[in-house]
């Protein structure tokens, strides 16, 4: 699940998920939306190249870890045309991760609504709530650069 917080000039969004590793899909997820103004994740269309883009990530927190996956789906989605459809991730140690996204490259690219330049570290972080009535304990915020 995430939301867009209003911002002045780039896109804020807090992205709030059960488990750490599916923090990441929805923050791809929100991160598409942005670009192209709805929610286009889900089943690839019957025309179009589907591919599995298999990335095995390093750094030194869980905020750099989500920096660099969401830039490699950015790539993927602003330079080579395709669409996040979905994917998993998981943690093969602290500060690493092997994830899978599922992209689509459709026969014809939908239009964007805004272009995001960079995903920045500016007011990142990425919190856990340790409160047992919380169905969503893990929280993340973002801004996108654009």
């Amino acid at each position: 699940m995430y939301r867009f917080i209003d911002h002045t000039a780039d896109i804020r969004i807090e992205v709030r998920s059960a488990e750490l590793e599916n923090l990441f899909i929805e923050a791809a997820s929100g991160m598409q939306e942005s670009i192209f103004g709805r929610d286009l994740s889900g089943e690839p269309e019957e025309d179009g190249k589907v591919e599995t883009l298999s990335l095995s990530i390093t750094g030194d927190t869980k905020e750099e870890l989500l920096v660099r996956w969401l830039r490699e789906i950015l790539y993927k989605i602003q330079e080579k045309g395709y669409i996040f459809c979905g994917g998993e991730v998981q943690f093969t140690g602290e500060n690493e991760i092997n994830g899978k996204a599922l992209m689509y490259l459709p026969s014809k690219k939908p239009e964007q609504e805004s272009e995001i330049k960079l995903v920045t570290y500016h007011g990142l972080e990425i919190v856990h709530e340790n409160i047992n009535c919380t169905a969503n304990p893990w929280t993340a915020r973002l801004i996108f650069d654009v």
